[in-house]
């Protein structure tokens, strides 16, 4: 099944929990063992204890600092995918309360192993796999498109590319969608929430903020039927 989630940012919820659980908090728990069996060493030592404490408090605090590198490693990561979290949840939230109603349906966290596709919408003028990209962090840069890459201040981002994003998301619904016997072109969007941007909007790629996303949704042409619509929906979340 392409997902088990349906709430806007499930999945990179899911997943920021599942860092929390496996990494932070065991590197928590064995932080506290550490400690505890050091106080351990000293109050023997101080009974007295005859082995060399020099030796064993550099090898105690040796291991504490790397699980204590460890928690802020991670939690970095959380701290991102909170971000991503806030994010989506705003594209998802704006998708069903001003999208959905001029026809359209909106599938969220779509699930696929080793990533997850944010939102796919479904509706009268065509299929939209989008990729969401909250860039608060970049308050006061310019965002343009050169229509290939998105740029800050006329540099790429780090680490990610959400237009490559977008199209492999799209690519991976219109594959799906081609082995029903469906020929339907899925079209990439890029969303950056709160964010003003020089829109590209056209058949091949959409890079845009929500106002300008749901001026194009409002005024696009219709292509598919309500049935179609429907029927699109309903098989897309049974990608294998």
């Amino acid at each position: 099944m392409l997902s088990k989630y349906h709430s806007p940012a499930e999945t990179l919820i899911h997943r920021r929990d599942k860092i929390l659980d496996e990494n932070v908090l065991n590197s928590i728990f064995s932080i506290v063992g550490f400690f505890i069996a050091l106080l351990a060493l000293w109050l023997n030592y101080l009974i007295p204890f005859k082995g060399n404490m020099t030796f064993a408090t550099l090898v105690f605090v040796g291991l504490i600092s790397i699980f204590a590198l460890k928690i802020v490693r991670e939690m970095d990561k959380v701290k991102r995918m909170n971000t991503g979290i806030s994010a989506e949840k705003d594209v998802g939230n704006f998708l069903q309360q001003s999208i959905a109603p001029l026809g359209y349906r909106v599938l969220n966290s779509l699930n696929r192993n080793s990533h997850d596709i944010d939102h796919v919408l479904v509706g009268v003028s065509g299929v939209y796999a989008i990729e969401t990209k909250n860039l608060q962090w970049l308050a006061g840069k310019t965002v343009t498109f050169d229509g290939q890459t998105i740029l800050v201040d006329g540099r790429k981002l780090p680490k990610t590319d959400p237009v490559k994003q977008a199209k492999s998301a799209a690519k991976e619904v219109s594959i799906f969608l081609h082995s029903k016997g469906i020929d339907s072109y899925v079209i990439p969007v890029v969303l950056l929430p709160k964010r003003v941007v020089n829109s590209v909007i056209n058949e091949n790629i959409i890079v845009t903020n929500l106002k300008n996303f749901e001026a194009y949704i409002a005024n696009a042409h219709s292509k598919l039927s309500k049935k179609q619509v429907n029927y699109f929906a309903d098989l897309i979340p049974q990608m294998g």
